[in-house]
């Protein structure tokens, strides 16, 4: 059985490998330790009056996030909308992924943003990341984290 108390966070990542685009899904008990993120936003807090019911709700929330579609293609197949992603990237990022993950978690009920919409919650999140254009940062120090 998983103690779900032994786990922090799981990370959902759509991630480009290999010229196709993954979902990278892994357990981890201190997500501000990453080295790959660039921002930590809270969306939501799931608590339940027990473990299984927790470990239910994770279960769902898990294969909502599995479903939503990878890659420009299959987005596009899947919604009948275009949004302009990473060039390099088959026109595709995980910005847009994670836009889609929220609407789907909220169309399932399993994610509430207190009325605010997914576009509003992205745009603010953005904004904390950093300037639109990441090179500017270059050479910038974060506290013991220097971006190079």
């Amino acid at each position: 059985m998983l103690h779900v108390w032994m786990i922090i966070g799981i990370l959902f990542h759509a991630t480009y490998i290999d010229s196709k685009w993954v979902l990278e899904q892994r357990d981890i008990r201190d997500v501000s330790a990453s080295k790959s993120l660039v921002l930590l936003y809270h969306l939501h807090t799931i608590s339940a009056p027990s473990d299984e019911q927790l470990f239910n709700s994770y279960e769902k929330m898990q294969k909502v996030v599995q479903n939503v579609p990878m890659g420009r293609k299959a987005r596009e197949d899947a919604y009948g909308e275009t949004r302009a992603g990473n060039p390099e990237l088959d026109g595709y990022d995980c910005v847009i992924w994670t836009g889609d993950a929220m609407r789907a978690l909220i169309k399932e009920g399993l994610i509430d943003l207190q009325g605010r919409d997914v576009e509003e919650v992205m745009a603010e999140a953005r904004s904390l990341a950093g300037p639109e254009d990441a090179k500017t940062m270059v050479g910038v120090d974060f506290g013991g984290l220097k971006i190079m």
